[in-house]
Formats: C-alpha cells, structure tokens, sequence
C-alpha cells in the first residue's frame, strides 16, 4: 500500500524533480519510481500524432516494472488516450508502441532492437550502463542511491521527439 500511495503521489504531482531526487529503498520502489518517470516523460515531450487510439508502452522481457505501469495504465491516460501495457519477449515480437522500454535483461538485444525500431516513432527508454550511445533516447542511471536519467538529445531529434527545457534541465546528462 505504501508504494501505491507513493506512485500516486508522484504520478499527482506531474514533477520530474520530485521523482529524481527519490532515494532508492528497494527493488519494488526503484520500479515504481521508474515506472512514474516514464509516464511523467509523456507530459515533458512531444512527438508526431499517431493515428493508433490506444498509447501502448512496451516492455522487453520478464521485468518488473511491468505492475507498477499496469497501475498507471488503469488510473491515468496520455494524450485522452487510454494506456496499455505489452510486454515482448524479445526484440523479434516488437510492433508498434510508443514507449519501449529495455531492462538489463534486454542488454543482448539492445542492437537488434535500436535497429529494428529505427524510423518508427517509438521512444526508446532503458536502464542499461552506456545505452545512449546505441541509440536509446532516456537512460536510468543509479547515482548514490538515486534514480536519475540522461537524455540522448541527437536520437531524440532525429525520431522527431521534442523535450521540454524542463526535461533537459533535470536530466543529469544531456548528449547532443
């Protein structure tokens, strides 16, 4: 109950800075951190309208944050769209999303799927030491015991998504 209340509280709050400064208790509360953070990004940035009428974040492999997005999807949308939630088991099964999201676990397809997805409109969000440079446009980073993220600012231009100044400010790294 505690972390539900916590998400909540987050997700309410719409602020990226609260979240990142939230210190890491544990593995269930750095993903619903997480899982705010990415719901959160939708506020903070644009893209080209997608003529699909759901908003569906993806997820590669058997990840945890898979309930705490399932939360949100039942409690908030995107854009008036409703949110779902689908989870690949690998980089072969990808369709259309426009979220994916790649755990550690997915850090043997991380090419495979930067290169499949290339040209489509999906944000490309990990938490995989040095994923920018493959391609992946949000990154987590644990930095003493927080969850932070970093932006590749380059990838994000060429998918056509536009950050708010207010994601690039508290972004830790922003790579051009």
């Amino acid at each position: 109950m505690k972390m539900k209340l916590l998400t909540i509280v987050f997700i309410i709050t719409g602020s990226l800075a609260i979240t990142s400064a939230a210190p890491m208790q544990n593995q269930d509360y750095t993903n619903n951190i997480k899982a705010a953070f990415i719901y959160n990004f939708t506020k903070y940035l644009s893209w080209a309208e997608q003529d699909y009428p759901v908003f569906t974040i993806g997820v590669i492999g058997n990840s945890a944050i898979i309930p705490p997005l399932q939360e949100i999807a039942q409690q908030r949308r995107v854009e008036q769209k409703e949110i779902i939630i689908k989870q690949y088991q690998d980089a072969a099964h990808i369709d259309q999303c426009d979220i994916l999201f790649i755990p550690e676990s997915g850090k043997n397809q991380l090419t495979e799927i930067t290169a499949r997805l290339q040209g489509k409109n999906t944000l490309l969000i990990s938490e995989i030491n040095g994923a920018l440079a493959d391609g992946v446009m949000i990154n987590f980073l644990n930095i003493e015991e927080t969850i932070k993220f970093e932006i590749n600012l380059k990838a994000m231009n060429e998918m056509n998504f536009h950050p708010s100044s207010q994601l690039l400010k508290v972004a830790v790294r922003v790579i051009e």
